[in-house]
């Protein structure tokens, strides 16, 4: 029996599981259900540390190492400062978030400060979240990453790009930037660089839309291509307009079948896109620069947010709402409005549709 009474009058609780062992005093007045709850959560711990173990041990017979996940649970056992019932649960609610953007089964040596960048990114589009709010995701992924450092599961902690507190600021290439830049790369022969960059500009994709994107996406006659659901980060499938320079970078790419742009992975990409923004000391653009532009231009264009939200693939209208101020002179066309005129006479009257 797990549960018992001590010789002193108190509680013990003693708990084994596979050969490993837990025990637990509480006061003689302990309630009944407290009593089977402790019970519970001893051999859950012991439960989620062989669990761990049997994970390290796969882990390091494969040579792989540690994954993001198996970091997490380690530096739920080892870190004291997450020890406490309230902690955990602080804790755990930031790994629920970190983890839809960061996935438990990534490796912790492939955690680099450009994919954190790419985190960081993913995390304020979606949730629209401030500079302080990111850095302490920021913290929590490096106390786990030194844990892991301690334990010799990993070489080095990784540069953490923090972000100015109480400001994310959007970034995206104003059309000078985008001449340069394609004319560097070409300069450079990232013809396939300049390819990809364009698409991601006119289509407004995320990087893992694009390296799965097959050439049975792309209806050039229709002008379309239609994104998988089960390839888009949302898990909604959705159709997006071809337009001509689109066209013409994915029309040879699509007659040789398969995979669209097969040279790349996000960290190929991210490499030579960098480069190539090096090279023209172009501060604070990294690729997501390219999602933010195709976004950024439509709403300055006056498409509307809904249309907006609906081609980039936006759960949530509010994080098509952090572009709105872009919007060209909303005010004066409904203005107009107001004294009599429809919208589409308004917005043509104050040049929203040309620009």
């Amino acid at each position: 029996m797990s549960i018992r009474k001590h010789r002193d009058g108190k509680w013990l609780i003693d708990v084994t599981v596979d050969g490993r062992r837990k025990t637990t005093v509480l006061p003689t007045d302990t309630h009944k259900d407290d009593l089977e709850l402790a019970e519970a959560r001893l051999k859950l711990d012991l439960l989620e540390t062989r669990a761990a173990e049997a994970q390290t041990e796969i882990e390091q017979k494969s040579g792989r190492g540690w994954t993001f996940e198996a970091g997490y649970r380690n530096s739920l056992r080892v870190r004291t400062t997450w020890q406490s019932e309230s902690q955990r649960k602080v804790v755990g609610k930031q790994w629920g978030v970190i983890s839809k953007y960061l996935s438990g089964s990534t490796l912790l040596a492939e955690i680099d400060t450009e994919r954190l960048d790419e985190f960081i990114q993913e995390v304020i589009e979606d949730r629209g979240v401030s500079g302080s709010t990111i850095n302490r995701y920021l913290s929590f992924i490096s106390a786990i990453c030194t844990d892991a450092v301690n334990r010799k599961k990993l070489s080095r902690v990784p540069h953490m790009p923090r972000q100015a507190e109480g400001q994310c600021r959007i970034r995206w290439f104003t059309d000078e930037e985008e001449a340069l830049f394609m004319a560097r790369a070409l300069e450079m022969e990232y013809r396939e660089v300049a390819d990809a960059t364009a698409v991601f500009i006119d289509s407004g994709m995320r990087m893992g839309e694009l390296w799965t994107l097959r050439s049975c996406n792309i209806d050039l006659e229709a002008g379309m291509l239609v994104l998988d659901a089960k390839n888009t980060k949302t898990n909604r499938g959705r159709a997006l307009p071809l337009t001509d320079r689109m066209a013409a970078v994915l029309r040879p790419r699509a007659a040789a079948g398969g995979l669209v742009f097969p040279e790349f992975s996000s960290d190929g990409f991210y490499r030579r896109f960098m480069r190539v923004v090096h090279s023209l000391g172009l501060e604070g653009v990294i690729p997501y620069t390219c999602r933010h532009t195709c976004c950024t231009r439509l709403v300055r264009r006056g498409v509307p947010l809904f249309a907006v939200a609906e081609h980039m693939g936006h759960t949530n209208l509010q994080t098509t709402r952090r572009y709105a101020h872009f919007a060209p002179q909303d005010k004066d066309a409904i203005k107009q409005v107001l004294q009599g005129a429809t919208w589409a006479a308004a917005v043509v009257q104050q040049g929203m549709i040309s620009q």
